[in-house]
Formats: C-alpha cells, sequence, structure tokens
C-alpha cells in the first residue's frame, strides 16, 4: 500500500484543548497553557474546537499574556468553521502556526470562504464515515485522526477499506491521537481523557507512512501528564 508522504521530520505535540468531549471530567484550557509554561514546552498544539468567537478572542489576549511569561509557538491548530481567514492570518503571524486541520466541510460547513493560501495549509480530519474526495479538494491533504482510524478497523472494516483507499490518493499532513482504553464491558472507547499509557498502544499498528508532520494529543490531560505519552510516540517513530 502506497500512501504519499511529505518526506518530513514528525514531531509529538502535547495540547491544550477547549473541548468538553470526556464525560464529566471537566477541560480547562487556561490551567494547560499555565502548565505549558511551568514546563517549559516550548512548542505544543491547540484544539479550538470548544470555543465560539468571543471565547477565542478572550483565549487569544490570555496567550498574549502568558507568552511574557515564556516563549512558545502554537505549530498546528484545530479550526473551527467559524474561523475567519484574519483568524487563521493572525494565528500563523503571532504564534508560528503553520498547519491547521478542520472537519469535513460538509459535516460543517465553513462561515467564511478560505482562500487558496490557508486551503494549502489546511487538513481535513477524518471522522467515522468515508472520506468524501469534494471535502478535500483544493485543501493540503489529510489529518488523520488515528483512534477514528482504527475504530473503523475494528467496526466499520467497510468505512475503514475506503479510507485507505482515499489515502492512497492525498499526503497526510498530521494527525491526532487520543486515548482508545476498554469500558467495563470490554468495548472500546474513542476518549479523549486517558488514565494509562496503555490507552494509546493501539499506535503501533500503524508505520511511519501514515503519521504526518505534527502528531497532536487529542486528549484533554494536563500537559504534565500528556509529557509520558509524547516521548513514547516520539520514541516509537524514531525506532522505526
Amino acid at each position: 500500500m502506497h500512501i504519499p508522504s511529505e518526506k518530513t521530520v514528525r514531531e509529538v505535540l502535547c495540547s491544550v484543548t477547549t473541548a468538553q468531549i470526556s464525560g464529566n471530567v471537566p477541560v480547562n484550557a487556561r490551567a494547560s497553557l499555565d502548565d505549558i509554561i511551568h514546563l517549559g514546552i516550548a512548542r505544543f498544539a491547540l484544539f479550538l474546537t470548544g470555543i465560539g468567537p468571543d471565547a477565542r478572542r478572550a483565549f487569544y489576549r490570555f496567550m498574549r499574556q502568558r507568552r511574557r511569561l515564556h516563549a512558545f509557538a502554537i505549530p498546528f491548530v484545530h479550526a473551527r468553521s467559524d474561523m475567519h481567514p484574519d483568524e487563521y492570518r493572525m494565528l500563523m503571524s503571532e504564534f508560528g502556526t503553520d498547519r491547521f486541520n478542520i472537519h469535513p466541510p460538509k459535516e460543517r460547513t465553513l462561515a467564511y470562504a478560505l482562500p487558496d493560501d490557508l486551503r494549502a495549509v489546511t487538513y481535513v480530519e477524518n471522522l467515522l464515515e468515508p472520506i468524501d474526495e469534494d471535502d478535500l479538494a483544493g485543501f493540503a491533504g489529510v489529518c488523520l485522526d488515528l483512534t477514528h482510524l482504527e475504530l473503523t478497523r475494528l467496526e466499520r472494516p467497510d468505512v475503514h477499506a475506503a479510507i485507505l483507499a482515499t489515502l492512497e490518493r492525498h499526503p497526510i499532513g498530521a494527525n491526532h491521537v487520543s486515548g482508545l482504553p476498554l469500558d467495563a464491558d470490554s468495548k472500546l472507547l474513542d476518549h479523549h481523557w486517558f488514565s494509562s499509557i496503555d490507552d494509546f498502544g493501539y499506535v503501533r499498528r500503524y508505520p511511519p507512512r501514515f503519521y504526518g508532520r505534527y502528531v497532536a494529543l487529542e486528549v484533554g490531560n494536563p500537559p504534565s501528564e500528556q509529557v509520558q505519552v509524547r516521548a513514547m510516540l516520539q520514541q516509537y517513530l524514531a525506532s522505526l
């Protein structure tokens, strides 16, 4: 199987996430950013999926304030469908973002048309359905969510095969990786909060060609808990 490769170094990133998607465990993006600063992490991913325009503006102000304490860059951002092109450009110029991802436009319609130069650095995420070729048109390629991919392999083999076929035609520019633990009934859960590094054991199924430039941990755990997973993933990629 051939997947187009960008032939570039892969970097695993801890993340600050804003989406409340893991049961009753609260997500505190500001506390996570303070954790980033305390740990001295220089580069991380930002998931903006949980906050609208006003909350984003407030969070950007908070990031500017905190950056006075510790310099950092945000090379990869999970954008939202309601983001204006100027917001993309601000993140690029102020925080060094060079890649974004979005949900498939047919699943979440873009509020603003993205010009070609922004589409060239924006990747479309795979969900739990086949990736529509129309959704990829004009964009840089696929942001491969490995957790979603693994769930389709286990539970929806027809969708899994369709996604693999799409990956033969489009480059992978970035990844999301979440925990994938078993619940009490031995059912897999796409979980954005992990309790053990073992929740990421499934990633060893996927060789380097499935990884893009940035591999972002899509979890609500504070960065102080993410660093162990980051080290494990970075070591795995370096060993192949």
